[in-house]
């Protein structure tokens, strides 16, 4: 667990702002929790799977509240030797569109690289 803190000026006024974060590591089950809570009124929560099915899969489930802004993101990613590929769909719950991002990258020194960023659908 991480216990942070920071003094600043917001509005022109000092201000204080106190976080916890705690993890927690499942490794039997390959399971990881960590979360965010702080005095600006920001909440975050996610779930990581690793080796799912494949060595070198994961997957990501976050979850955050900021100034009560609901947003939610999923991760899909795999990486071995050869390759690296990531998924993911991120979702600002209002009248914000879904935007994709992800990359495939073959893991070949300075020879190819293939990335898509920041597509928006729906």
């Amino acid at each position: 667990m991480i216990v942070n803190g920071r003094r600043f000026i917001k509005d022109k006024a000092p201000a204080v702002e106190i976080g916890v974060e705690p993890k927690y590591d499942w490794a039997a089950k390959n399971l990881e929790l960590s979360g965010l809570v702080n005095t600006s009124a920001e909440y975050q929560g996610t779930a990581t799977l690793k080796d799912f099915g494949v060595n070198g899969s994961k997957w990501a489930m976050n979850v955050s509240s900021k100034s009560g802004a609901l947003a939610t993101k999923e991760t899909l990613s795999f990486k071995n030797d050869n390759v690296a590929v990531k998924v993911s769909g991120a979702y600002a719950f209002g009248d914000k569109p879904l935007v994709f991002d992800g990359y495939f990258r073959p893991l070949v020194p300075k020879l190819l690289m293939f990335d898509i960023r920041e597509l928006t659908a729906f």
